[in-house]
């Protein structure tokens, strides 16, 4: 059996970049450390005090001590998020609700053959960047050429089309809107004066052209959804009161408090000495379930 050996001089060394995906790679937190011999690397704080770790040519794995999940990455919720908005909700402007109609959206009173209120069920992307399903389970999504109407469906998109379907979402004063990018710049949704939603509210200086505010109306009970990466573990008791009815589609939080948990990290090693980065998984390694409407005890 023969085995060839290479040889790397130790600057040929670098730190290795750790990350984890989500909508998109957040970093995990780290300080940068540089000895006299110019050797670097970088100590990640997920990795301190490591209860145990093994590798091998293809993977790497690492337990953690128990820490909160918070305190492994570089952002909080409260750096990214643009704010609480409800997870599915009707929208309306000047108390008229937005309805649809085949594949069109209306503003309700200027299309009396359809009562059929939109739903719109807001799916991340990224820290605001969305995608806006229906209550047909189909997109929203805005024509290419002007005037940019706006249609429902669920039309494959291809990669340099997909920003027709993405928006973002802005939310502040109890009010909510939609800007997406069009050939002329970043438009707003907004309802012309034949009641068709269209990609064409617009704010020059402290002109508004076309009212693009729209007023929520949460439809979705008890439930909140948070834009942005959020990396917290909770245990969370409920009100599951299976006698009723009152809590058989949802499940209302009765309470919530934070739980630290030992981790469990690991990585593929084949694939580092190409680029320095390698994305993780991060498992926990304990979950606390209960049917009874009280916390597990923890061991």
């Amino acid at each position: 059996m023969s085995f060839s050996l290479t040889v790397h001089s130790l600057s040929a060394l670098k730190p290795v970049i750790l990350s984890y995906n989500y909508n998109t790679n957040e970093p995990l937190k780290y300080s940068p450390i540089e000895y006299s011999n110019r050797i670097s690397y970088n100590k990640y704080t997920a990795l301190d005090n490591l209860q145990d770790a093994t590798f091998s040519k293809k993977n790497a794995l690492f337990l953690t001590s128990v820490k909160p999940l918070s305190n492994v990455f570089t952002q909080t919720q409260g750096d990214s998020t643009i704010g609480e908005i409800p997870g599915s909700f009707f929208i309306n402007l000047s108390s008229d609700y937005a309805v649809y109609l085949d594949d069109m959206v209306y503003l309700g009173s200027k299309k009396t053959n359809t009562k059929t209120k939109l739903v719109i069920t807001v799916s991340p992307l990224s820290a605001n960047l969305v995608e806006l399903y229906t209550n047909r389970n189909t997109k929203l999504i805005v024509d290419s050429a002007y005037p940019y109407t706006i249609k429902i469906n669920d039309l494959a998109l291809s990669p340099d089309q997909q920003y027709r379907q993405q928006f973002i979402i802005e939310y502040t004063d109890d009010y909510v809107s939609f800007k997406t990018k069009t050939a002329e710049g970043y438009r707003y949704l907004a309802f012309g004066a034949d009641g068709i939603m269209r990609a064409v509210g617009l704010i020059l200086n402290d002109t508004v052209f076309n009212s693009y505010k729209f007023t929520p109306t949460l439809i979705t009970k008890n439930s909140k959804l948070t834009l942005g990466f959020d990396p917290t573990s909770k245990e969370v008791k409920y009100y599951n009161d299976l006698e009723s009815f009152i809590n058989r589609l949802t499940l209302d939080v009765k309470d919530a408090r934070q739980s630290d948990t030992n981790l469990l990290i690991s990585c593929a090693t084949s694939d580092i000495t190409d680029s320095g980065d390698t994305t993780v998984n991060i498992a926990h390694l304990r979950s606390n379930f209960t049917s009874t409407g009280a916390y597990v005890p923890l061991q």
